[in-house]
């Protein structure tokens, strides 16, 4: 299967895929996030390793805090696919303990080069978003989340035990809905071994599914992220290595 070479953008998984004054400046009532976090992931393709992604989360500077994440091609397959990929969030807590973006940036190098960004005026209630040359000003609803931070924000709703798993996402013009349904537990080999995980998907408007392993053990963090094509063409994300501070 060729396709799988082609560059692509993970929607949490973007994973997409695939996974942030933290400790410190959440209410005790919200689940606690990690305050550093670094999670390094496989990316894999019919049956091979075709590449690296990396998550970062730290503290910023005015309690602000980043979360980054950088996909790589690795061996031959950096000649075939184009560019790296690098996805970063600067959010910050809401008054209930939630992340609130308010950056959000993508950039594709290499090939066809892209990029995005969306600034949120939370005291405007609007979001401005350029992509492809074009500007457009959504509506900011409370709770809004970008295309990445949306992890976090699933990782501290499945801590909590919420039943109803729904974002509204800012996503390069358009505002979205995303909706995840539970599909059961299921263990999963990583390379922190095998881990028990809560199996959890999304189909989005054009039959793409996405589905994400979140483990208990590790905050609910995805350890597993698969973005499948209508065709069935699929990239999966897999942990390798993991590290958080508080």
């Amino acid at each position: 299967m060729q396709r799988p070479a082609k560059s692509r953008r993970f929607p949490l998984i973007g994973l997409a895929v695939l996974l942030p004054a933290l400790s410190a400046a959440a209410p005790a009532a919200a689940p606690r996030l990690p305050e550093r976090l670094t999670a390094t992931f496989g990316v894999e393709a019919a049956g091979q390793t075709i590449g690296e992604a990396r998550w970062t989360l730290a503290p910023e500077p005015g309690h602000r805090y980043r979360f980054e994440s950088v996909t790589k091609a690795v061996g031959l397959f950096s000649l075939l696919l184009s560019g790296d990929r690098r996805e970063v969030s600067l959010w910050t807590y809401d008054p209930a303990g939630r992340p609130r973006p308010l950056r959000y940036t993508f950039e594709k190098s290499g090939g066809k080069p892209q990029a995005a960004v969306i600034d949120f005026d939370w005291n405007a209630g609007v979001a401005t978003s350029a992509y492809r040359g074009k500007t457009a000003t959504l509506p900011l609803a409370p709770g809004t989340l970008d295309a990445l931070v949306y992890v976090l924000a699933l990782m501290q709703d499945l801590r909590a035990a919420k039943p109803e798993l729904s974002y509204t996402l800012a996503e390069r013009g358009k505002v979205k809905t995303y909706v995840l349904t539970r599909e059961g537990h299921e263990q999963v080999e990583t390379g922190l071994g095998t881990l028990d995980t809560v199996r959890l998907s999304r189909v989005d408007e054009e039959g793409r599914k996405t589905t994400l392993w979140c483990a208990p053990t590790l905050g609910y963090l995805p350890v597993v992220m698969e973005h499948a094509e209508g065709r069935g063409e699929a990239i999966r994300l897999r942990l390798r290595e993991k590290s958080e501070s508080d």
